[in-house]
């Protein structure tokens, strides 16, 4: 079976059952942060008959679960041990065992990180899923390196999926002018936001990039995106973005009137 009719097949939601099933994970950080002591606040508000303790029980999860978030974003962007000293008082000793076990279990992340870190401190930038360079200037400035530090990581996934965006966009405007779909044409709101968003040369979203693979992948009316995952975490499915052109333009209908 030609791979855009399988991918054509997923259904949409297929994209929210891994997360679903993973779980909370701002509590399985707080978990790797605070570990019993988390546990047995858990099983004490379980057990709990008392209204006013349950209350109390839970206001401190929550608390506990606000420093995990904050905790596991600030590690996800490059923060050091330090980062969880400050925040929990803790030793210097017991900081740097809880970061490692942090990264102990996000190893495919943590490589992640660090070879995207090793190649923008060589080239002093990171390229987006399109190739194109987001410039990192920061990185050669020891007042500033720890902001382009900052950036690594983020950089290449907000850049590329602006770039998705934008190659939906654009092939969903090509799409209209194709079909002369006047109506959708001359509509003043959809003229200035295809205008907007899609009036740019074809290399300045680096679509090149591309074309053998959207070559393959196109089939009839329908355009497949695919974006690399780590395949431990989306077993299940193979797609991110999987749109039939026609319903592209619906979409785009109902956002704009």
């Amino acid at each position: 079976k030609d791979i855009a009719e399988i991918l054509a097949d997923i259904p949409f939601t297929k994209v929210e059952e891994p997360l679903l099933k993973a779980g909370d994970f701002h509590i399985a950080n707080t978990q790797a942060f605070y570990g019993n002591q988390l546990t047995d606040i858990y099983e004490d508000y379980i057990s709990s008959t008392d209204s006013d303790r349950k209350k109390s029980l839970k206001a401190e999860i929550k608390s506990k679960r606000g420093v995990g978030k904050v905790l596991g974003l600030a590690l996800a962007y490059r923060g050091s041990p330090n980062v969880i000293k400050n925040q929990l008082n803790c030793s210097e000793k017991e900081s740097k065992r809880l970061y490692d076990n942090f990264f102990r279990s996000l190893r495919v992340f943590k490589n992640y990180s660090d070879r995207l870190t090793m190649f923008a401190e060589d080239n002093l930038y990171v390229q987006t899923f399109l190739k194109r360079p987001m410039w990192l200037f920061e990185l050669d400035d020891p007042n500033f390196k720890w902001k382009g530090l900052n950036k690594v990581v983020n950089s290449p996934t907000q850049g590329g999926g602006a770039e998705l965006i934008k190659l939906i966009i654009f092939k969903t405007g090509r799409w209209i002018e194709q079909n002369n779909l006047y109506r959708l044409q001359n509509n003043n709101i959809t003229k200035q936001y295809i205008k907007r968003v899609v009036s740019v040369k074809e290399t300045d979203i680096n679509l090149e990039a591309l074309e053998g693979s959207l070559e393959k992948l196109e089939k009839g009316n329908t355009l497949v995106l695919i974006l690399a995952q780590d395949g431990s975490v989306v077993s299940q499915w193979d797609s991110l973005v999987t749109m039939n052109k026609s319903t592209m333009v619906e979409f785009n209908l109902k956002l704009e009137f």
